[in-house]
Parts: structure tokens; sequence; C-alpha cells
């Protein structure tokens, strides 16, 4: 058996990519560990300089910590607690976005590894918004 994931596609234009990734546990593949939540390249234009706007996350049995990815080292982007509804929207403090801080080796990419994501039907689900910055 394997982790059943799920990536939809909301708004891809120019300037901005929403998403929807769920991530149900299948109790035997073991924890996530900096697996591609946000592949920059699977959108248009692509984009190795981006920021997020906002997080909507939702996590069942499990945490999570996000990272922007770098070919160098991975930077810690923001942790998503267990059991818990997250909301981390940048416009309500007035910030247009959180940029992406990796500098000339960011990929693009954001990663996610977890924490308690071992039993059947523990539950991932994030929307994403991503500012692209470096089109």
């Amino acid at each position: 058996m394997a982790h059943d994931f799920h990536t939809q596609k909301i708004v891809d234009n120019v300037h901005k990519t929403i998403i929807k990734y769920t991530a149900i546990c299948d109790g035997a593949s073991g924890e996530l560990s900096k697996a591609i939540l946000f592949d920059a390249s699977a959108y248009t234009p692509a984009a190795t300089q981006n920021g997020v706007q906002y997080i909507d996350a939702v996590l069942v049995g499990c945490s999570a910590m996000l990272y922007w990815d770098s070919s160098a080292t991975d930077v810690p982007l923001i942790g998503l607690p267990p059991d818990h509804s997250h909301r981390n929207d940048l416009r309500e403090d007035d910030l247009p976005y959180l940029q992406n801080d990796v500098g000339t080796t960011a990929t693009g990419d954001i990663l996610i590894s977890t924490n308690g994501f071992t039993a059947v039907g523990d539950t991932i689900s994030v929307i994403l918004s991503v500012i692209k910055t470096g089109v």
C-alpha cells in the first residue's frame, strides 16, 4: 500500500498559484521526509523565487514542517500543529507575502516533513497560495 496523495490546482497564472494538497496515511509507509508539497516546475510559468501569501491547513493525527527547497540546504518555512486548524494569512497583517529567503540556490519548491503520520487515516490538508516573484 502507499499513502494517498492528491494535489488540486485552483489557480495558476503569471502572478500566483493556489493549490490544495491532501495526504492520507496508509498506516504502513511511514513519515513524509521533505516530500514535495509544491512543485514549482509543474506550474506555468515556473518560478524559483516565490513567496507564500497564505496557508490554510488542517492536520489530523500528526504535525508537519514546511521547508523552502534549496539545491544546497533547505530552509524551514513554517510548522503546522497537530489536530488543529491553522490559518496564516499575511494579507491580514498588511504584508504582501512571506518571501522565499533561500537565495540563489532556491528551486521554488516547498517541501513537507511529518511527525506522527503513521496511523491509518491520519490526514493532512493544505491550501497554499504562492506568489511568483521570480518570473
